[in-house]
């Protein structure tokens, strides 16, 4: 039985190669499928040509493409589920997106001692996180949960399930005819974790990518917590937020880099780093002795994050 990333791709085939061979170094007997937007400026004969000639033979591209715009990635996923299923030999399927790095050893033994990592974080109505919010609003998809009507978030880069149980949850969104095209959200940060647990599976691992889209959470979290104090339920409240938000992501406030590395490959993080604070519902984010990569590194061949990662151990 092998070991599937799916991995989604639209941009720069030396980075793509690149995240390739990060993969071959940390994980070795991992097969990648690649998942090629519609929307790329190149075809998939110029990557498989490039993935071909520097010799990399665990990547296979999902001949199957369709567009992958924010709010609809999911579709992207399930494409190369699908895929991976026809060749009846997958124990785990692992979500991954183009910008994430693997920094430490040990994947491949964390997956063997692992079913499912995901978190199973229930999204309550006063949920400050914007997706959940959405998700909450979802009328059509919270009906097909019946009597239950329980909505789940996680992280979706590290994040990994059986493979068997995401067929049987592809088979669940056909059944139930699931339209993507009308939801505006991250809708893959709330199907998979909520249709797992709707099918009696309780994770007991985590994603093991660190994200710095958990600490812009925190602190945007926190700014609001504030002005519901000062400005509750307003349009001035959201403008606001809309503001900090692009602050924090044009002054690359809380961007991954060499400091945060470092504590995790000795396994420093801070508790706080460790945990998220949703409106009060605390839950933990990742296991500090099973965090093997990290989200943002930048889609740039150059770029000083990455040729530091590249030059590790």
């Amino acid at each position: 039985m092998k070991n599937y990333i799916s991995l989604l791709v639209h941009e720069n085939i030396p980075v793509i190669l690149n995240q390739v061979s990060n993969f071959n170094k940390y994980c070795p007997n991992i097969i990648v499928v690649i998942h090629l937007s519609a929307t790329a400026k190149f075809k998939i004969p110029d990557l498989l040509n490039r993935l071909e000639i520097d010799g990399f033979t665990n990547a296979i591209i999902n001949p199957v493409q369709v567009e992958t715009e924010w709010g609809s990635i999911i579709k992207a996923h399930i494409e190369n589920i699908k895929y991976i299923e026809t060749f009846n030999n997958a124990d785990k399927i692992i979500f991954h997106s183009s910008n994430d790095m693997l920094i430490n050893y040990g994947l491949e033994d964390y997956l063997k001692l692992v079913k499912n990592g995901f978190h199973a974080r229930e999204i309550l109505v006063n949920s400050s996180w914007l997706t959940g919010v959405k998700a909450s609003q979802d009328s059509n998809f919270i009906e097909l949960l019946g009597n239950n009507g329980k909505i789940y978030g996680s992280q979706v880069e590290g994040s990994f399930y059986e493979a068997n149980l995401l067929f049987k949850i592809i088979r669940w969104i056909s059944l139930n005819e699931i339209d993507f095209s009308i939801r505006n959200y991250a809708f893959e940060e709330v199907l998979f974790p909520t249709i797992a647990v709707f099918m009696n599976v309780t994770p007991n691992g985590l994603p093991y990518i660190f994200s710095e889209v958990q600490m812009i959470d925190r602190f945007s979290w926190k700014i609001k917590e504030l002005l519901n104090i000062i400005i509750p339920n307003s349009s001035l409240q959201k403008s606001f937020m809309r503001l900090i938000s692009a602050l924090i992501r044009r002054c690359n406030l809380y961007k991954i880099n060499i400091h945060f590395i470092i504590l995790i490959l000795n396994k420093k993080l801070n508790s706080s780093l460790l945990h998220q604070n949703d409106s009060g519902y605390i839950y933990k984010l990742y296991d500090p002795n099973n965090i093997y990569g990290v989200k943002r590194v930048d889609r740039n061949i150059d770029s000083f994050i990455r040729i530091y990662i590249n030059n590790l151990n």
